[in-house]
């Protein structure tokens, strides 16, 4: 679901390149005079997704969808706390038929890499984080039990997520929009030293939201996750943070799996510069009767599948048309946003325009 098409207001927004040019951002309309959009081909750009306004897919969601889509479903299920559909996702990647053995264990690792990744991309304990990591290794082996699968995926969604202020979520993700609009869509720091130099200071003044851009921007600057959490524990260790040290030792502990992931990177350059969740110690038992009861529900629900929904469906990480719970910063604002509005996150809601931020960005009217 995109935003409704009713008359907005034009937006002018300054280039995200290094070019000095203002651009027109028609909302209603749906386009943008920069020359990605023009010249493209696809009739969509970088601006358009800034705003709240995502390129339209065709889509036809099926009751036994590809292991892509099945995978956003689990994902989106967490996220969005639906503790049943992410077990019944779960049960459905666990049974996805694989040509040999090397296939197995390569479904078998993304399944258990996105759990592991979703207790801090979807959650703000530190307590749940280090329990899911410490049986991340074994979870990811094709003969582990799915139950111990099941067991951290309930773990997790026990604990209300970003989307919920009781997090200090919304914070972390303002924070985190706005700094990465600063520091990586109009980059100013082009070197490492000055990177890092920028970091300690954003500490220094509690500027959450420099913390977090500029990590951001290191990748773009050339440096890997692994020397990233180096260097950021010793920023941690020098400011003797121990929660921000707790949070880069995850990622350093699983750093291949986490080679493409910043998320425990990002919390705690959130942490070194003041930001705070009350749950950042919870965790809840997980019982084995709660963990047979899940799954004896699901592989009911097995019995009559029926169609993916489209809001599991993101369009990016697998085939879909709708964008909302996909991860990205600016999207995941607006479901503070909705939150906000209506007390929870139902797909149903209609969602607005003005659950898309514009700070950080450079808008002119």
């Amino acid at each position: 679901m995109n935003i409704p098409l009713q008359k907005l207001p034009l937006l002018e927004i300054k280039s995200f390149t290094n070019e000095p040019v203002t651009l027109v951002v028609d909302r209603s309309s749906r386009t943008c005079n920069c020359r990605l959009f023009i010249f493209g081909g696809e009739r969509h750009c970088e601006h358009l997704d800034a705003v709240g306004v995502h390129q339209q897919k065709a889509f036809t969601p099926r009751a036994r969808p590809t292991f892509s889509q099945a995978l956003s479903g689990l994902v989106k299920s967490i996220r969005m706390r639906r503790t049943d559909d992410a077990i019944y996702w779960l049960l459905f990647l666990d049974g996805f038929k694989a040509k040999d053995l090397q296939e197995k264990k390569k479904m078998r690792f993304r399944v258990a890499r996105r759990i592991l990744i979703a207790s801090s991309e979807d959650g703000h304990s530190i307590s749940v984080m280090e329990k899911v990591a410490s049986h991340f290794s074994y979870l990811c082996k094709p003969e582990a039990p799915l139950d111990l699968l099941a067991a951290e995926i309930l773990r997790i969604c026990k604990l209300p997520n970003w989307w919920n202020p009781a997090t200090g979520g919304h914070d972390y993700l303002f924070n985190s929009l706005v700094g990465y609009r600063r520091q990586v869509l109009y980059q100013t720091i082009v070197t490492l030293d000055d990177a890092w130099f920028g970091i300690r200071r954003a500490v220094e003044s509690s500027d959450k939201a420099g913390a977090i851009g500029i990590l951001c921007l290191l990748g773009k600057l050339g440096l890997n996750s692994t020397k990233q959490a180096e260097s950021l524990l010793k920023v941690a260790d020098d400011f003797k943070h121990l929660d921000a040290i707790r949070l880069v030792n995850i990622h350093l502990g699983a750093r291949s799996a986490l080679s493409c992931d910043n998320n425990f990177l990002s919390q705690a350059a959130w942490m070194l510069a003041g930001g705070h969740s009350p749950t950042k110690d919870l965790i809840e038992p997980v019982s084995g009767e709660e963990v047979c009861a899940a799954i004896k529900e699901a592989n009911r629900r097995w019995n009559n599948p029926q169609p993916i929904p489209n809001y599991y469906c993101d369009g990016i990480h697998c085939a879909g048309n709708d964008r909302r719970f996909a991860g990205l910063l600016p999207d995941m604002y607006a479901v503070c946003m909705a939150f906000n509005r209506y007390g929870n996150i139902h797909p149903e809601n209609q969602w607005l325009p003005e659950f898309y931020a514009l700070d950080g960005l450079g808008v002119e009217i």
